[in-house]
């Protein structure tokens, strides 16, 4: 899914909706939760302690 990032046209389809969210037309569907952690580096724990809390005490 990220290999496509390499192509410039790729970005042509990228859109934001009425919402705010990322749209990247029928090709990709990702949340903009993913999208951070991807650029940025983080893993799931690091971006949301809080549910790696909340699952050790479930």
């Amino acid at each position: 899914m990220f290999k496509a990032w390499s192509d410039p046209c790729f970005f042509a389809e990228l859109g934001i909706n009425g919402s705010g969210a990322v749209c990247w037309g029928d090709s990709i569907d990702i949340s903009s939760d993913a999208l951070y952690m991807r650029l940025t580096g983080l893993s799931l724990e690091e971006y949301m302690p809080q549910l790696n809390h909340s699952l050790r005490v479930a």
